[in-house]
């Protein structure tokens, strides 16, 4: 077996080239993804020390989409491609316009390729024709005559071509037809090995009729399930476009800020302008949408929190203390510009940095994901590790409780208790808050939910550390049809009464 090593450090770099494809990458892998072509392509996927776009280990295909950069780099990329190919890795390379474009002569070109190339199984038989060695002769003694052209030569009594003008290879040639005679003694015996013979083609026939009949309800339920998953996919779809939809909503002010809704939808709708968490579903035909709408304020960010504030989260998702000020240290270390050590910080002299082959940023936090590429930061810290049973240290994970977006103040409506706590704030403030977003009926998931800014004021919160005002949202949209389901995670920033998308992801995100 063929197997390619790559190098380990470049795991975080795929993952989160993997969160940040270009469009023509994601309509792509629409059509590579759960084995659409009949074999399983990876995408972002490390190779020795590069990471291509897509992959098939079976294969050995590598598909490369080139954008404009391409011609800004070609030898370089050319320079890879030979290496790559002298690894047995063969290579299909694709404009990032033909992909938008004509992306039905892309794929009929990817399944040409795959039908000229396929992976020759192990134990191939020899070809059709090849010579048999230690052929026997028949019983009347002369050599059989398959696969030599026939001459026109007299035939022998036996009923055998004669032999004349073939050399001699060792045998005699009998004059006599008695051996022949012999053999058809021999052949009347094997006369009932006809039925036996019929029975079996009949057998094979009926095994034939019943795997055509097998293969084709097989693929009957493959389309199937292939329908349900286009249907779930633009259910999906259009669940994001109902969200947006309830973003656009806004109440009359004449009616008062005490209206009920009877429509579910407007209802959910008014509480965004509140920054209260929203759940809506809806059937549509066989399938259904569920929408759920959330605020990335409702979360940590991470370049404006306090040591302090890292300090206590730290503290609740069960990160050791003795870490907290060495992970501290490292982040600022990654954001602050200049090469000045904080204590227990690394900078680019240190060796965490230049055995990986890159430096601090020395910029502020784009993804939560690029924590992972700061000395001390482990999946397990980010992600948790509640699931290994072997842990030494058990970890619920910080990711879900942080974000990159927004000016670091606080929902209170959607803020969890672990980040309520974080702030720092009296207890008797967090079960206030958590107390009075359940609304006048005490009960989560009703329509009085939520904090309104009459309770803002009321709770004393400070506008310098909370805020009602949504501006980066989240929208969960998922499809579902007959048990399949498609999910569509996505955050959008409000900038001038528009909504700009900020991120998009195709399968649910962990820490969503």
């Amino acid at each position: 077996m063929n197997i390619l090593n790559y190098n380990s450090n470049l795991k975080p770099f795929a993952k989160k080239l993997r969160s940040h494809m270009t469009l023509a990458e994601v309509l792509l892998w629409k059509k590579l993804n759960r084995k659409q072509l009949g074999v399983r392509f990876n995408r972002q996927k490390p190779i020795s020390k590069w990471i291509v776009d897509f992959y098939c280990k079976k294969l050995h295909l590598v598909i490369e989409v080139d954008g404009n950069s391409h011609n800004l780099k070609k030898e370089e990329d050319d320079e890879r491609q030979r290496k790559l190919e002298s690894l047995g890795i063969r290579f299909l390379r694709f404009w990032d316009c033909e992909v938008k474009e004509e992306m039905g002569s892309v794929i009929e070109r990817i399944e040409s390729w795959i039908r000229e190339n396929p992976p020759r199984p192990a134990g191939t038989p020899p070809k059709e024709g090849t010579p048999s060695v230690g052929e026997p002769t028949p019983p009347c003694g002369h050599p059989s005559q398959e696969g030599i052209p026939n001459v026109g030569k007299p035939t022998p009594p036996c009923g055998h071509p004669s032999q004349e003008g073939i050399p001699n290879v060792g045998f005699e040639i009998y004059p006599s037809a008695v051996p022949c005679s012999l053999f058809n003694s021999q052949y009347s015996k094997k006369r009932g090995s006809a039925l036996i013979v019929v029975m079996w083609v009949l057998l094979i026939i009926s095994l034939i009729v019943s795997t055509f009949a097998f293969e084709m309800q097989l693929e009957s339920r493959l389309i199937s399930a292939q329908r349900k998953r286009f249907k779930a996919d633009q259910l999906a779809l259009a669940g994001v476009e109902l969200a947006k939809a309830m973003l656009a909503f806004e109440e009359d002010p004449l009616e008062g800020d005490d209206v009920v809704y009877d429509d579910p939808f407007l209802s959910e709708a008014s509480k965004i302008a509140d920054g209260v968490p929203v759940l809506f579903s809806e059937k549509f035909g066989d399938g259904e949408i569920t929408l759920r709408i959330d605020y990335e304020k409702g979360r940590q960010n991470i370049n404006t929190m306090s040591t302090e504030e890292w300090h206590e989260l730290f503290d609740q998702t069960g990160v050791p203390n003795v870490d907290w000020d060495s992970l501290c240290g490292c982040l600022v270390d990654w954001i602050d510009p200049g090469d000045t050590h904080q204590l227990n910080g690394a900078e680019k002299d240190d060796p965490f940095y230049r055995e990986r082959g890159y430096e601090p940023k020395n910029d502020t936090v784009d993804t939560v994901d690029e924590l992972l590429l700061i000395k001390g930061w482990t999946q397990e810290i980010l992600y948790g590790n509640l699931a290994d049973e072997d842990a030494e240290t058990p970890m619920s994970g910080l990711a879900k409780h942080l974000t990159t977006w927004g000016d670091g103040k606080i929902n209170p409506n959607s803020a969890s208790r672990m980040v309520l706590n974080s702030l720092n704030i009296p207890e008797e403030l967090v079960d206030a808050i958590i107390e009075a977003r359940l609304g006048l009926d005490g009960e989560d998931g009703t329509e009085d939910d939520g904090i309104t800014k009459e309770d803002f004021v009321a709770l004393g919160l400070s506008d310098k550390v909370f805020t009602l005002t949504p501006e980066c949202i989240i929208i969960i949209s998922e499809g579902s049809v007959g048990g399949l389901v498609s999910t569509i995670s996505s955050v959008f920033k409000l900038v001038k009464k528009e909504y700009v998308p900020l991120f998009w992801l195709e399968g649910e995100e962990e820490r969503f």
